[in-house]
């Protein structure tokens, strides 16, 4: 695990799809493996946004989520 990890609360919100990609293929080339997000962030993109921007990538990172809040 890397030694800093990346918050992804933004990624839906403030980052697009496009943007999301940008970030963590940066984040991942500067060497970060941990990712922070969850359910309730963006409704549910923040989670598919990272998703389809690690790709085949996934295998390398740990992802850190929580659960548990009504989305409504």
């Amino acid at each position: 695990v890397s030694v800093a990890g990346l918050g992804c609360n933004n990624f839906g919100r403030r980052c697009n799809k496009g943007e999301t990609a940008s970030v963590v293929h940066a984040a991942l080339d500067e060497g970060v493996t941990l990712f922070d997000t969850a359910d309730f962030y963006s409704t549910g993109l923040s989670e598919q946004y990272l998703g389809r921007a690690l790709g085949p990538r996934r295998k390398d990172v740990i992802i850190a989520t929580k659960f548990g809040l009504p989305l409504a």
